[in-house]
């Protein structure tokens, strides 16, 4: 799925493809991309692929410039849990940002995403050494 928008001469788009090889989620933000259009083309990826909410995210915002709050996040986390019948599986999303702070903002997600969590990394490699974890060796994230 792909969503190009846009806005003030810069062309902002947002892909969400499955990599069925690993099997993982791959997510690209790229420019200006308002925080309503994540919120929205996430939760649609959602809810038109509930089996998506059970797989590992890699998010590549390495050239992403737009903003997302609070209040997306709540719209995301909806569509996520209306898909996930199962929250105890033990999935990771990990975020590539050149912004050092991110990780913040990434560990205080994996409270709002039952079961999921989050961190962010300055580079692909160490992301991927993240996910590349066996799911069977892994514990659903707890806040304990």
């Amino acid at each position: 799925m792909s969503v190009p928008v846009q806005a003030a001469g810069r062309t902002p788009s947002i892909t969400i493809r499955l990599d069925e090889t690993i099997p993982r989620v791959l997510v690209s933000i790229v420019g200006p991309a308002s925080g309503q259009l994540v919120a929205d083309t996430l939760s649609q990826g959602y809810l038109a692929q509930p089996e998506i909410t059970y797989l590992d995210m890699l998010f590549d915002l390495t050239a992403y410039s737009g903003a997302v709050e609070s209040r997306h996040v709540e719209v995301i986390v909806d569509a996520y849990l209306r898909g996930n019948h199962h929250p105890l599986h033990p999935c990771r999303t990990a975020f590539v940002s050149p912004d050092p702070f991110f990780k913040h903002w990434a560990a205080a997600m994996s409270f709002q995403f039952t079961g999921r969590e989050h961190r962010a990394f300055a580079s692909f490699e160490a992301a991927e050494r993240f996910l590349d974890e066996p799911m069977a060796e892994r514990a659903p994230f707890s806040a304990a």
